[in-house]
């Protein structure tokens, strides 16, 4: 399925970017609209969709560290995602964390969202929801990122 990037407004002003799976430009608009998101450019991307292959797992450790600690440090998990959106905007995991962002902002939990991706490690949507469930998400995704850097080694 083709996939888009796009860059927009939320109902708030805020400017956001994000990649989105849709079968076609005016879907992709649709379902963006439906969002609440005012579109400002969307461009077809070439390859695979950043909600298929593989992940490294280099890099959903240093995902999982950097969102622990910053919630850690008392950001909100929007606000948290939105920097990590940008910090990982040039490899294949940014336009997922721009997924990410984007359904947790409509209302899904992270655990729910992450369990969307089916070539994400299993233990990862599990530590999380462990993670919500008890208060102690920034320790669960500590947890995870540990794990991943654990299987680097």
């Amino acid at each position: 399925m083709p996939y888009f990037s796009y860059k927009g407004r939320t109902s708030s002003g805020e400017l956001i970017t994000g990649k989105i799976d849709s079968p076609s430009p005016n879907q992709a608009i649709e379902e963006l609209t439906r969002k609440g998101i005012f579109i400002l450019s969307l461009q077809e991307e070439k390859g695979v969709s950043p909600a298929t292959g593989k992940f490294k797992i280099k890099e959903l450790a240093q995902f999982c560290l950097r969102l622990g600690e910053l919630i850690k440090a008392g950001l909100p998990l929007l606000r948290a995602l939105n920097i990590l959106q940008r910090q990982f905007a040039r490899g294949r995991l940014g336009g997922v964390i721009s997924e990410i962002y984007a359904q947790v902002r409509d209302g899904a939990s992270l655990s729910q969202t992450l369990s969307s991706y089916p070539n994400l490690p299993p233990i990862l949507p599990a530590l999380i929801s462990s993670g919500e469930r008890s208060g102690n998400l920034d320790y669960a995704l500590k947890e995870a990122g540990d794990v991943f850097n654990h299987e680097l080694e």
